[in-house]
């Protein structure tokens, strides 16, 4: 009897691929040679497939983390360049305002000099031919 067993759970083997659903005979109540699912190595290999899936996403995790962090490296470099830059700018422009407006007041102290000067020529031809007119 067990071995129409047996030839049952081979057929239900090549047909079902499940030998839980195999039947057992009333007779014998023989189970022990069913495999149950979870016996034996298969829980051994759900576990390492989870573990290998954990290690997987805590590596993704730190893979993550670092690039955000290269990223927030690179960030912090570009503006403090950026910054730096507009530094020098404004420094440059300032000191070039400043230059232009000490020529500009050299140009005008020259001119007011200028003036001053011509208005005196003018005073002393003045003076010299009201004394000629005169005298």
């Amino acid at each position: 009897m067990q071995e129409a067993c047996e030839a049952r759970l081979l057929l239900a083997d090549v047909t079902t691929l499940d030998r839980t659903r195999a039947v057992v005979s009333p007779q014998t109540h023989d189970t022990s040679w069913i495999v149950v699912p979870g016996s034996g190595d298969s829980g051994v290999l759900v576990i390492l497939v989870v573990l290998v899936v954990l290690v997987i996403l805590v590596v993704l995790v730190i893979l993550v983390v670092l690039v955000v962090l290269v990223i927030q490296v690179v960030l912090v470099v570009l503006v403090v360049q950026v910054v730096l830059v507009i530094q020098v700018v404004l420094v440059v422009l300032v000191i070039q305002v400043v230059l232009v407006i000490q020529v500009v007041l050299v140009v005008l102290v020259i001119l007011v000099i200028l003036v001053i000067l011509v208005v005196l020529v003018i005073q002393v031809v003045l003076v010299v031919l009201v004394f000629r007119w005169f005298w």
